[in-house]
């Protein structure tokens, strides 16, 4: 049911350093970094050590679904079950307490039970996903949920992200990818929050130019035999629907034994998981090989062992207050989003990263209560992103020099976290 290809992604004019795949990245011709959410955790983002240069290419082989009788179908969705085999999917059903009140915990509860014949994960998502966009059985119920990038005063205070939705019916792609991603897991179903860019324009000579504007946020459910499946509840235009058109709404298929409906006394079935794999070990706590000795007669500094180790003790200490200070002053780019992006990886290497479903405000707000004097550079940081990213409107001039002296401040505060020995585990 999949096939591998590789592509080829040419920088013209990105300047962040993840690494961008139209598909499940299998290998790159590039050296890279993984960042996980804690070891063994999900997965965040693949990152390359530096940032390609402009016109710069990279080769990425990456694994696509097929659909239709070769592939995915509904019915292989829907017969797909709850023994996820692996443990690692378990992270995926958590809900951080506070992030889901019991009214949107109940919509979900609803929408579930709309239809007592068809209450498998992938029905549920499936009408979770036309409840927001007015599709299905909800074309005529007048649901007219909006996309809209402009929130400032519809949300009340204190309210959080999914009931702000609920109530005001209004939002864009990172609060409804937000809402579904919960409201499936309330359900028990694996469910990932993810951003990345819509398909972009196909140009004459075959290649797909994405620009900025495309960027955009979405869900993804995992499927025990077949892996993560996207679905997209944004309400929105042509591009959305073409997006949605490759995903979520796939070819019947022929019928496929399901496995017999949950007991109605436990509507929840919890997913089946097995022991735990181990985890993922810290490239920096793993042994390194032995040296090889020298061969005989080799040329050697004729200085006591203990001296020879003072000394080279020094240098690397030497060295290392030069890159420390080097990387204190750095700025990754002058970008709203890159440097949020930046603040997010050096938050993860601390142990405090954003969770998948979390929008940048929500990463912020739960940063702060980490480093409480960053607040107001933080708040500055994630309203840029926003703006930046899904509003189209870019920091200039004095305010993005302003951007760029809150990055550095957020910056040094995180950097304190390591030398008070803050390190979350």
């Amino acid at each position: 049911g999949m096939r591998d290809v590789s592509y080829e992604l040419v920088n013209r004019g990105l300047k962040g350093n993840t690494l961008l795949s139209p598909a499940t990245p299998l290998s790159v011709d590039q050296a890279t970094r993984v960042l996980l959410d804690g070891d063994g955790g999900p997965f965040l983002q693949i990152d390359l050590p530096d940032a390609l240069d402009l016109e710069a290419a990279a080769t990425v082989q990456v694994r696509l679904p097929l659909r239709g009788d070769d592939g995915l179908t509904q019915s292989r969705l829907a017969a797909a079950g709850y023994d996820y085999g692996a443990a690692w999917p378990r992270s995926y059903i958590e809900i951080v307490p506070g992030t889901l009140s019991p009214e949107a915990a109940g919509v979900a509860e609803r929408i579930a039970n709309e239809d007592p014949d068809r209450t498998s994960p992938f029905d549920v998502a499936l009408r979770m996903e036309e409840y927001f966009t007015g599709k299905g059985i909800y074309a005529q119920d007048g649901q007219d949920f909006v996309y809209d990038t402009n929130l400032t005063g519809v949300c009340r205070p204190g309210e959080g992200v999914v009931d702000c939705l609920l109530r005001s019916k209004k939002g864009f792609c990172q609060q409804y990818a937000t809402a579904m991603t919960l409201m499936l897991r309330s359900r028990n179903i694996p469910a990932r929050y993810v951003q990345g860019f819509l398909p972009g324009q196909k140009m004459a000579d075959g290649s797909w130019t994405v620009p900025m504007a495309a960027a955009h946020a979405w869900v993804e459910v995992f499927f025990p035999g077949y892996g993560w499946v996207r679905f997209d509840p944004t309400p929105g235009g042509e591009s959305l629907e073409r997006f949605r058109q490759s995903t979520s709404n796939l070819p019947q298929g022929d019928p496929v034994p399901t496995p017999p409906p949950p007991d109605p006394d436990q509507p929840d079935p919890t997913p089946v998981f097995s022991d735990p794999p181990s985890p993922t070990p810290d490239p920096l706590q793993i042994t390194p090989p032995p040296d090889e000795p020298p061969p005989d007669g080799a040329a050697g500094l004729d200085l006591p062992l203990p001296l020879l180790l003072l000394l080279l003790l020094i240098a690397v200490v030497a060295v290392g207050i030069i890159v420390a200070i080097r990387r204190l002053r750095s700025v990754p780019g002058r970008d709203a989003d890159i440097l949020y992006r930046a603040v997010a990886a050096l938050a993860a290497r601390m142990g405090y990263g954003p969770r998948p479903a979390q929008t940048p405000y929500e990463f912020t707000a739960a940063l702060t209560e980490v480093v409480p004097d960053a607040r107001a550079d933080l708040d500055a940081v994630a309203q840029a992103k926003v703006e930046a990213t899904y509003a189209q409107r870019p920091p200039q001039g004095d305010a993005l020099d302003a951007l760029v002296a809150s990055f550095q401040r957020t910056k040094r505060a995180l950097l304190g976290l390591f030398f008070r020995g803050r390190r979350r585990s």
